[in-house]
């Protein structure tokens, strides 16, 4: 049923549609209801007034059954939500994100070229040879798996915008249907002279800031969902049905074992400690050889520029890794707090839904209570998009793969 109550049009509609629509505005333009009373008085045996009302009331039937009609035809129209779960939102987006196809192609030249450094060095044995054509493909396989995991993250972030965007305008058209309330109230007290003028002043523009606040959240919503089909490569005025919710886990992560995770994973690390043992074989040789002076202590200076960039290679991603997971802890401990402050709001709604029926509290006391419930868990979501995302950053400094089962539940 549509907003009408009208079933829903089928192949038939657009003609009938059409034939209703002319009927009702040839009536509307060119019936005489003098006229056809008359007619209808001689032919059913009733006075003026009541023909005039029974075609009157004709003319309205058909005006309401051509604006159903009508109704029924744009809502079939329209194109259906499209239901997306976060996987398949992901590849959506890495089918079409351009910077990750270019990563891609890269990466797959680098293994190309590396393969054919290492035929080509069978006779030479050539180990510096080997040594760069081998950092030249870990480098384009860490962009790869850094484009890669950077869409994989925006692909989340915005997907949970548009649940979000959603839960925020749900709270905010409940506080509008408790501020319309309170304005009602307002009015009939001010009209019983129990209200001063100030009073319904102030309840009138909290009104006002209510009904900008669901422009607001709307506004919001369209264009988190025009972002995200911009983003899987979808036309932006396409609406989403989203199954999949943020369900957060507790990391499994330790200090020690996250730093060493990522010191192991990481591309710049194994790239200094290989420019370290480069330095370190510049010098043995320059010893070997009784180069110069100058030469000599050229070769010393470099070796320990080398060492001294491994160290703070180290340091700046031991830093990072400690950051990131004080960062996920004070998040985890603010989720608790919500989830709290939720199931506190949801007692109270049901406290209030009680006293209600049992004539304690009015219907407006009950919205404003539900409006609080739909508050506190738009908070709680928020939280958790924040938790998921710091998570998946989390994940991207160790180097591993982004793990979405320990943050996301499936829908149904």
């Amino acid at each position: 049923m549509n907003s009408c109550g009208c079933a829903p049009s089928n192949p038939m509609a657009t003609s009938f549609g059409g034939y209703l629509r002319k009927g009702a505005n040839g009536i509307m333009r060119h019936i005489q209801l003098r006229k056809a009373g008359m007619e209808m008085t001689s032919v059913l045996g009733i006075n003026r007034l009541q023909a005039v009302r029974i075609l009157t009331a004709l003319a309205a039937v058909l005006a309401v059954l051509v604006i159903c009609t009508g109704a029924s035809l744009a809502s079939a129209s329209q194109p259906a939500p499209v239901a997306l779960s976060v996987s398949g939102a992901i590849d959506l987006a890495l089918s079409h994100n351009l910077s990750f196809r270019i990563a891609a192609l890269n990466f797959k030249n680098a293994e190309l070229a590396y393969e054919k450094t290492l035929a080509l060095n069978i006779a030479e044995e050539s180990t510096y040879a080997e040594h760069q054509a081998k950092f030249t493909f870990e480098r384009a396989k860490s962009t790869y798996d850094t484009t890669r995991a950077g869409v994989i993250i925006d692909t989340v972030r915005s997907y949970f915008d548009v649940k979000h965007a959603n839960m925020d305008l749900a709270a905010k058209a409940k506080q509008l249907e408790v501020a319309e309330e309170d304005y009602a109230r307002a009015k009939s007290k001010y009209a019983a002279g129990v209200a001063g003028e100030l009073e319904l002043l102030q309840v009138e523009s909290a009104l006002h800031n209510a009904r900008l606040a669901v422009q607001r959240a709307a506004d919001t919503l369209g264009e988190n969902s025009a972002a995200l089909a911009v983003l899987l490569g979808l036309e932006p005025g396409t609406r989403f049905q989203l199954s999949d919710e943020i369900a957060p886990k507790p990391i499994q992560w330790q200090l020690d074992q996250a730093v060493a995770k990522a010191l192991e994973n990481s591309v710049d690390v194994r790239q200094k400690a290989n420019d370290l043992r480069l330095a370190q074989l510049e010098l043995d040789k320059a010893e070997a050889e009784r180069a110069a002076p100058l030469d000599l202590e050229r070769a010393r200076v470099g070796l320990d520029i080398a060492a001294l960039s491994l160290q703070q290679v180290r340091e700046t991603l031991t830093e990072k890794v400690r950051t990131s997971m004080n960062s996920l802890g004070q998040t985890s401990k603010n989720l608790n707090i919500l989830s709290i402050a939720l199931d506190v709001e949801s007692k109270k709604f049901d406290i209030v839904v009680k006293q209600q029926k049992a004539g304690l509290k009015s219907p407006s006391d009950v919205a404003a209570a539900e409006a609080s419930v739909i508050s506190a868990r738009h908070a709680l979501g928020s939280a958790q998009k924040g938790y998921i995302l710091a998570y998946l950053q989390f994940l991207n400094t160790l180097g591993v793969d982004l793990d979405l089962s320990w943050v996301v539940t499936p829908g149904k």
